[in-house]
């Protein structure tokens, strides 16, 4: 990138509208998820957040001294999980709080 310094300037350019972009679309659909709990009586709210999935939301519900975290869970097999990790994994060995993991039903279905 040395040699093309207006290339880099304008790739950089493209990458950080397109980060705002993806930031956005997550904090809408977060929103709504939240509306959606409050309309049901829920007390809900939502952080947007990069970084490791597993440790972020360990960090997270520590900050907010959570009770309980609920995540889903894909279902990926053990051997994907120990290539890959498992951010419900993480969780479950380093959370502050209480955990519950709910299955997703496709999952659950294609193991069956």
């Amino acid at each position: 990138m040395d040699h093309y310094p207006a290339l880099y300037d304008e790739l950089m350019e493209r990458y950080k509208e397109a980060w705002s972009a993806f930031e956005r679309q997550g904090e809408e659909f977060l929103g709504a998820l939240v509306r959606e709990g409050i309309a049901q009586g829920v007390t809900a709210e939502f952080t947007q957040n990069a970084g490791s999935p597993g440790r972020t939301i360990c960090e997270v519900a520590d900050t907010v001294h959570a009770d309980l975290i609920v995540m889903g869970r894909r279902g990926i097999s053990p051997v994907a999980e120990f290539f890959l990790g498992s951010a419900s994994n993480y969780v479950l060995h380093n959370a502050p709080c209480s955990l519950m993991v709910v299955q997703d039903k496709k999952a659950k279905a294609e193991e069956a």
